[in-house]
């Protein structure tokens, strides 16, 4: 008998080097940042290091599944204040979503990503009638995580006692 993994949802997660000098100048421009998609027109050299740095890794990627044409990077300045969350989203019109996290305090919430299965009937091992299973995990300033548009993903409440600040971009 042959096993096969299947519904498999492809993720990626690594540590930037030197996030520390990088952020350092990431939050010196955050002041001006909007947090439309913007974030990446502009002449500021830490934005730019951060964009070449994520196309590096979205090109890797694309080869590796051989996808047709390149994709264009689009990226907007995500700021979650004390006590905010994000709820269960997806991104349906970017084939990958990246987060790059610059300021992350103490009890400001994990990111969850649902298993885009959707909900699951197993009443069999629990009362509840329907679950939305998920994976956490939980960022460390410096992290970049990308993953596919379409995977629902949310973020719990800040409970942190600063904004929580991340760099949301949508690969198309």
């Amino acid at each position: 008998m042959q096993k096969q993994n299947l519904f498999s949802t492809p993720t990626w997660k690594t540590h930037i080097s030197n996030y520390e000098d990088l952020n350092h100048r990431l939050m010196a421009f955050a002041r001006f940042a909007g947090e439309d998609h913007t974030y990446f027109e502009t002449d500021n050299k830490a934005v730019t290091e951060l964009k070449n740095i994520v196309t590096g890794y979205i090109n890797d990627i694309t080869k590796e599944y051989n996808w047709p044409r390149e994709l264009k990077l689009k990226a907007r300045h995500n700021v979650v204040m004390p006590k905010g969350c994000d709820t269960p989203h997806n991104h349906p019109v970017s084939a990958l979503t990246a987060v790059y996290y610059v300021q992350l305090p103490e009890n400001s919430g994990d990111i969850l990503l649902h298993d885009p299965r959707g909900g699951l009937d197993c009443t069999y091992w629990s009362t509840e009638p329907r679950l939305r299973p998920f994976i956490r995990i939980t960022p460390a300033v410096g992290d970049l995580l990308i993953f596919p548009g379409y995977l629902v993903h949310s973020v719990e409440t800040n409970f942190g006692r600063v904004p929580r600040i991340s760099i949301v971009m949508d690969a198309e």
